[in-house]
């Protein structure tokens, strides 16, 4: 533990650290317990759910302070129009955080399964069925991420983005480097904040979280940070990951209402989900796809094999479907799954194109067709590009395309709040010295 902690915050951060587990833990549940309580009285207020990976030696501990807390009811959601209650989303979801509280990355494969079955049988025994699992220091390897597929798990959440934010100064470029040492990110700037694969489902993190900017003493301006990484999630259509650590819920409250304040205004909406939701959809949304079928005259009759959930988009098109409407950009949605256009609404890809770029627009749910005949095509690839660059040539044209959007019920894109439980206690901190 302290070694990860020093390589993590260095020596100076692992004092302050250190500092922040006296004056926020006690040596009983109960000042954690109403941090959690104020947490748990937060995601109320705005009819959201969150999910809170709990090392399970801490839920074997305090399982039924855990349950007194968290509870079972279900939330009137306040996001999406009813989306968290439609999808299911209901008491916060605990995940699995590990066995104990330690770089599991170092392990040898049969320790690490060892590990994460008798995690798995405490979670179960506690009467709790884990769907998700966070690595301890989001530390992760390809062996993890084997193992959590071999368990059963549905998703991994271990991975971890940097977002870009304006404070700079020589300290901060400094903690900035030590955090990409070890948490290894990627970078938001090349790399898109999605969900990939689908037994696990990967879900990246966002960075910074609640402990860096604590950490760069840019807590006061966290709620401004995040909603600014909102604001580009949203424009991008991506997701957002939050990290909040139920121990700074008192110090990071304002910034977690600003967030979650500014998702309510959104129209389209923000989809505000627990990650077991998350992966679930995108598990689901991995069965649907597009048929175009060329009728007489010209026209192009359209099917989408889609859930009802499923936000269905049409770009550039002049239509006039029942029940379309504005959505975002050049897009409206469509409630209808089966349609007739005036124009080819798919994306051609020359056969000299890989395999994997052919996938990748599939997976961003666009019809795409094989073909030589590029004059058929508003928007047409004769040689692959970067996902970014594919993307920004397919929302400049104006190109008539259909598209299954990421999200569903018509969300731009996903939030998920999140926050580690690993300790309650000091005691929990003394202990964990020695796992």
């Amino acid at each position: 533990m302290m070694r990860e902690a020093i390589e993590g915050k260095g020596i100076c951060g692992t004092a302050r650290r250190i500092c922040g587990i006296l004056l926020r833990y006690g040596l009983t549940p109960r000042k954690m317990l109403r941090k959690l309580e104020k947490f748990e009285r937060i995601l109320n207020d705005y009819g959201c759910t969150a999910t809170f990976p709990t090392t399970a030696v801490v839920l074997k501990r305090y399982c039924g302070h855990l349950k007194s807390v968290i509870g079972s009811e279900k939330r009137a959601a306040a996001f999406s129009g009813g989306a968290c209650e439609r999808m299911g989303g209901d008491c916060v979801e605990l995940a699995v955080h590990g066995l104990f509280h330690r770089d599991i990355s170092t392990l040898e494969k049969e320790e690490l399964r060892r590990e994460l079955r008798e995690a798995l049988r405490i979670f179960m025994k506690s009467g709790i069925e884990p769907v998700g699992f966070r690595a301890p220091y989001l530390k992760r390897n390809e062996n993890i991420a084997e193992v959590v597929g071999e368990m059963g798990l549905e998703y991994d959440n271990s991975e971890a983005i940097l977002w870009e934010f304006d404070e700079i100064g020589h300290e901060i470029e400094r903690e900035i480097e030590r955090i990409r040492e070890f948490y290894r990110p990627s970078d938001a700037k090349t790399c898109m904040s999605l969900p990939r694969g689908i037994s696990p489902v990967f879900i990246p993190v966002s960075l910074p979280d609640d402990e860096i900017l604590e950490r760069l003493n840019l807590w006061a301006n966290a709620g401004r940070i995040w909603s600014e990484i909102l604001s580009r999630v949203y424009e991008r259509g991506e997701i957002f990951v939050l990290q909040l650590h139920p121990e700074r819920i008192e110090k990071f409250e304002s910034a977690l209402r600003v967030v979650l304040e500014y998702a309510k205004r959104r129209n389209p909406p923000v989809w505000v989900a627990s990650l077991k939701d998350i992966a679930r959809w995108w598990k689901e949304r991995g069965n649907f796809d597009i048929n175009v079928d060329e009728a007489n005259g010209g026209k192009f009759n359209v099917s989408v094999n889609c859930s009802d959930a499923a936000t269905i988009l049409l770009k550039d098109a002049e239509s006039h479907i029942e029940g379309e409407r504005h959505w975002h950009g050049a897009y409206k949605s469509v409630e209808c799954r089966d349609f007739e256009l005036s124009e080819r609404p798919s994306v051609g890809v020359s056969p000299r194109v890989s395999e994997e770029f052919v996938n990748f627009l599939i997976e961003e749910g666009f019809h795409v067709e094989e073909s030589t005949a590029k004059w058929k095509y508003g928007v047409f690839f004769e040689e692959e590009t970067s996902k970014f660059s594919a993307l920004q040539r397919i929302e400049s044209s104006d190109a008539q395309v259909v598209r299954i959007w990421r999200w569903p019920f018509n969300a731009r894109c996903a939030l998920c709040i999140t926050g580690d439980i690993d300790a309650l206690t000091l005691w929990d901190f003394l202990i964990r010295i020695f796992d």
